[in-house]
């Protein structure tokens, strides 16, 4: 027997899965974000954005060793460092992520349609990009106080920057 899912079963499947996938992230002290990630020389770079932001089109265009994934990156710390890692849900191109990780080497919000360029942000600015790409798991149990709690340790530990960039350009290059 042939099983067809439909694309809003996949989807609705998926978000529960990230639901849970964020919860247990939480838990452990780490996070999920709605961001795309690849690994190069070792070292994962991060990048945070909305739908339509260009998370797919950055790695289409970018040099790297590895892909995590294109709109789903878990974050969490390990052994006194940052690890991000792709998650078991589809991408955008409905393949399911790799199962990649490494050290995070840079989380950034990124902005398209603009020259390629880089710049750190102070941290409170940081916090408060970042937070609407967080996947809050829920409203119970103290995760969003853990999730926040992540998000501040995140903010002291790492340099969060923002990058722009137009559609064809490779910011691999500016990293």
């Amino acid at each position: 027997m042939r099983v067809v899912l439909k694309a809003s079963i996949v989807e609705a499947v998926s978000g529960a899965l990230a639901l849970c996938i964020a919860r247990a992230l939480s838990r452990a002290g780490g996070l999920l974000l709605h961001a795309a990630g690849y690994r190069t020389k070792g070292a994962v770079h991060v990048f945070a954005g909305k739908s339509g932001s260009g998370k797919s089109t950055l790695l289409k265009h970018a040099s790297y060793d590895a892909a995590l994934h294109d709109d789903r990156i878990g974050l969490l710390r390990c052994h006194g460092r940052w690890i991000a890692c792709g998650v078991p849900l589809c991408q955008n191109d409905k393949r399911p992520g790799a199962n990649e990780h490494g050290p995070v080497a840079t989380v950034a919000i990124i902005r398209k349609n603009k020259p390629l360029s880089v710049r750190a942000l102070p941290r409170n600015l940081a916090l408060s990009s970042l937070c609407p790409h967080v996947i809050w798991p829920d409203r119970f149990l103290g995760s969003p106080q853990t999730v926040f709690a992540s998000l501040l340790r995140l903010a002291a530990e790492l340099e969060l920057k923002e990058i722009t960039f137009r559609k064809h350009d490779d910011v691999s290059r500016v990293l």
